[in-house]
């Protein structure tokens, strides 16, 4: 059986009129295309845009029961969605930095710094040591914030992998 294709061009149009809308109405013209697309339509447009099936299809269940978009305004009331955990949990990006701030590497007056633990780990502390919950991904833009690269240099973990295997080398 053949998989569905379109051109590259229509996959531009598709992205690129979709990456202007809003939610509900990125999803119904997403869904519009999937149906004009007919069998294979919805999984072709989950290919190409990443929007789970599941969204599609309500969105065509949607577009079916008559409840079309309509401009009126902000899709989402101002403030709407939830809070960042970065103004609800007061002193979290100065526990991080306590935390990072014995295992930080790099130099403060270049623009690279960064630790060796893992965002789970500093996760993992936060909840122990500050009672702070906040997931791996909120520990990442924290990092991010205070001016923490998201990963080593190669130099470094080139340093790292030859000291690993000369510990390895005196522990055999």
């Amino acid at each position: 059986m053949l998989a569905l294709t379109i051109s590259d061009e229509k996959k531009e149009q598709i992205l690129r009129v979709a990456s202007t809308m809003g939610e509900k109405q990125k999803r119904q013209y997403l869904d519009g295309e999937a149906l004009l697309l007919g069998y294979g339509g919805i999984s072709l447009i989950n290919r190409i845009t990443g929007m789970s099936i599941n969204a599609i299809r309500r969105g065509i269940e949607e577009l079916q029961q008559g409840d079309i978009y309509e401009c009126n305004g902000p899709e989402k009331a101002q403030g709407a969605g939830r809070p960042k955990l970065t103004d609800q949990e007061i002193g979290i990006l100065e526990a991080i930095e306590e935390i990072v701030s014995g295992i930080t590497y790099g130099t403060p007056s270049k623009v690279l710094i960064w630790t060796t633990l893992s965002l789970w780990k500093i996760s993992g502390i936060l909840e122990s040591n500050y009672s702070i919950r906040a997931s791996h991904v909120t520990v990442g833009k924290a990092l991010e914030l205070l001016g923490y690269s998201r990963s080593v240099t190669k130099k470094w973990s080139r340093s790292e992998n030859l000291h690993q295997t000369e510990m390895n080398s005196l522990n055999t």
